[in-house]
């Protein structure tokens, strides 16, 4: 290949790597861009790319423990491995702190015959340990060139950097001179194969392409790799479990490149310094069925209930939406629009009303009326305001109320700019009064367990639960990941390792699980009626049919749990740049995400609104908001969002005048109403559309089903 063609193609620089080694925060220090950094598996479900050079681009894949095909983050970076050219660079991070764990990937990738650059990160961490390596040799016994860095403190990294944009060459690494005599035998497969009785003469034609396989399908073949088998046909050549005479089986292999990496180990690391008692006792309360229970208990209330809750959605909301938006931004947003289109204003003083209607706009109405409503304007108080009238359209909830204006163009412009539910008025103080104050706290809280290296011992916690319902404890991660935003965790499904348990999976987190926004507005309403009772009801409720679910599911569903096999990151105290980076980082991305989503929601309504179509479909809904639930009507809209995103579907709840009963039955029917339309895409895409829009129908069928059993229990004993 010329120079020419080398500077014009981008060469890829893929990052492979053990769950927990800092590899995304290598990513992040080699491109400076954000991705994912966090202490559970399955972060990095998909590869991350960003440009590195001219001609170079980074590639980061999902941590994992191996190069095969057993879970769908393994196919991934297998894949990304099989597709790479000569000129590709692969780095295998793992940590210093780790070693024993990461290097078994590090020796298989040697056994593949991958040459590839050895990074060992948290080089920080290992010295903080007393955790001493010996470099140079582990450089001699690898055959590797090695690098020791540490992502978060810069350590490193420009050393790596500088190597990389040079012409560099990985090394291919000393590999097990038994495993490779092993992999020579499979050249005799086409000698034994037509000895077999079980193949037949039309096979003979194909057998020549198992003399073709290279050494990376070689010791696919022997490590049982289901790809490679099914690629190769080996079911269906039936081989003899003799085939051939002494060949190592995969847990030899799997045994011996353990004992290599133990020899390893006693080399290369001179002292290890143990984690400190403390650090196991806390370790081992977090894990404790009964303890770590009730410390989860304890911390979920603390972080629905209180944070999001009480401090973020009552106190901080309420000052920014109340104090901000609605003195400041919404009035002056509606007297700019009032200027050119049909308005009236209501004027409350001192306890008398006052209408003045400008069929032209207050631009166009400088006259005696105008003057009259200066006057009357100055020296508002407390209990004064003004209200701004666009068309009858705005009154659509407040059906006693009339106005002289009729609906026309231009009054139907001003609704849908500055109305009730006007794109420059509910759009921007929902967005940036409500949902981003939420969503960034909940985020830094999410970031808080993350880093904390909690999120993986919870899954342990929960493993004995989650296989009564058909998962492992690992199902935690989409769950919890679903409090952030259901779409992506719909993805996260993927970590599950089969396609029954990532059904289940998708059942629940379709059904019970609610994302961030609206869990967040949600605890912001049931605080607001004052007391417990009413957020407990709601979280028994949730999580009994999460639990029913599950368990259904798992009686249906033929199959089992697969154990669960996860590592646990050393406990952390997390570091408060990265927290808010992570706050920030998902709160622009929800914010540009949910902006245009929300935008487009609101232009539909409020043009819903002004031809009267708004009001046919609370109409007709009614029969199910009114009749099965026992609210009013105008809830409806509040269902009508729901499908648009689950997270506007709970706005429209905050101005209505709900007794106790209403608002605890809107908020668990809202929770269990259908999945947004984002959802039910990614759910086609991963599935099928007879499979998602079936788990469609079936939260339809449990919302309205649960919310309207709910509401005559509570009228029945009294609740208030």
């Amino acid at each position: 290949m010329s120079s020419e063609s080398k500077k014009s193609k981008n060469h890829k620089i893929l990052l492979i790597g053990n769950p927990n080694v800092g590899k995304s925060a290598v990513f992040q220090a080699l491109s400076g861009e954000y991705v994912e950094v966090s202490n559970y598996p399955g972060t990095t479900v998909e590869l991350s790319q960003a440009s590195f050079s001219d001609n170079q681009v980074l590639i980061d894949t999902p941590g994992v423990y191996g190069i095969s095909a057993f879970n769908d983050e393994e196919r991934i970076t297998k894949e990304a491995v099989q597709k790479l050219e000569p000129e590709d660079i692969v780095l295998n991070v793992i940590s210093a702190i780790t070693l024993k764990r990461d290097l078994f990937l590090t020796l298989h990738l040697i056994d593949l015959k991958i040459p590839f650059i050895l990074v060992i990160n948290q080089i920080d961490e290992a010295r903080k340990k007393k955790i001493e390596l010996k470099v140079e040799k582990l450089e001699k016994i690898l055959g590797l060139e090695v690098f020791t860095v540490s992502a978060l403190t810069g350590e490193g990294i420009t050393e790596l950097k500088e190597r990389l944009q040079k012409d560099i060459q990985p090394k291919l690494g000393n590999s097990s001179p038994e495993l490779a005599a092993q992999i020579s035998k499979i050249q005799l497969s086409k000698m034994h194969l037509l000895e077999s009785d079980s193949i037949s003469k039309r096979d003979e034609k194909d057998l020549s392409q198992e003399i073709a396989l290279n050494s990376f399908d070689k010791l696919m073949l022997l490590e049982e790799d289901s790809q490679t088998l099914e690629k190769y046909s080996r079911k269906r050549y039936s081989y003899p479990s003799n085939y051939p005479n002494g060949l190592w089986n995969k847990q030899k292999i799997y045994t011996k490149r353990r004992e290599r990496v133990d020899r390893l180990i006693d080399g290369v690391v001179q002292e290890v310094h143990q984690d400190s008692p403390l650090h196991n006792q806390l370790n081992s309360f977090l894990i404790h069925p009964f303890w770590g229970t009730c410390f989860a208990i304890c911390v979920s209330f603390f972080f629905l209930y209180q944070v999001l809750g009480v401090w973020v959605a009552g106190d901080l909301v309420n000052l920014i939406e109340k104090e901000g938006f609605e003195k400041y931004w919404n009035p002056n947003i509606q007297k700019l629009v009032a200027q050119v289109v049909p308005v009236e204003m209501q004027v409350l003083k001192d306890g008398e009303a006052h209408s003045y209607v400008f069929e032209r706009g207050l631009i166009a109405n400088q006259n005696n009326k105008q003057k009259d409503i200066n006057e009357l304007t100055k020296n508002m108080g407390k209990d004064s305001s003004i209200k701004y009238v666009f068309s009858p359209a705005d009154l659509i909830d407040k059906p006693g109320e009339r106005t002289e204006l009729k609906q026309t163009i231009w009054s139907s412009i001003g609704t849908i700019l500055a109305g009730k539910y006007g794109l420059l008025t509910l759009t921007i103080t929902y967005l940036l009064g409500v949902l981003l104050p939420l969503v960034w706290f909940f985020y830094l809280s999410w970031a808080l367990f993350e880093d904390s290296g909690y999120l993986p011992r919870l899954s342990v916690l929960a493993d004995g639960f989650f296989r009564k319902i058909g998962l492992n404890g690992r199902g935690i991660i989409p769950l919890v990941l679903g409090l952030g935003c259901v779409t992506m965790a719909m993805v996260t499904t993927r970590l599950m390792t089969n396609k029954r348990e990532q059904l289940i999976m998708m059942i629940l987190l379709a059904i019970a699980v609610p994302c961030s926004a609206q869990l967040a507005l949600i605890q912001g309403l049931l605080v607001k009626m004052g007391g417990l009772n009413g957020w407990l009801i709601w979280v028994g409720v949730i999580l009994s049919v999460l639990c029913l679910c599950g368990f259904l599911a798992n009686k249906l569903l033929p199959g089992i749990p697969t154990p669960l096999i996860m590592d646990l990151p050393p406990l952390r105290i997390p570091r408060l740049n990265n927290l808010i980076l992570k706050a920030n980082q998902k709160s622009w991305f929800f914010l540009k995400e949910s902006g245009i989503a929300f935008f487009w929601a609101s232009a539909a309504i409020t043009i819903f609104q002004v031809t009267g179509i708004l009001h046919l479909i609370i109409e007709g809904l009614k029969p199910l908001i009114s009749g099965i639930l026992h609210l009013p009507k105008e809830v409806a809209l509040s269902f009508l969002l729901g499908m648009v995103r689950r997270d506007f579907g709970a706005f429209g709840l905050l101005d209505l005048p709900l007794n106790n009963i209403q608002i605890v039955t809107a908020c668990v029917t809202l929770t269990l109403f259908v999945p947004c339309i984002a959802t039910l895409g990614v759910m086609i895409r991963e599935r099928n559309a007879k499979t998602a829009f079936g788990i469609w129908f079936l939260s339809w069928f449990i919302g309205f089903g649960v919310g309207g059993l709910l509401t005559r229990v509570l009228e029945f004993v009294g609740f208030s």
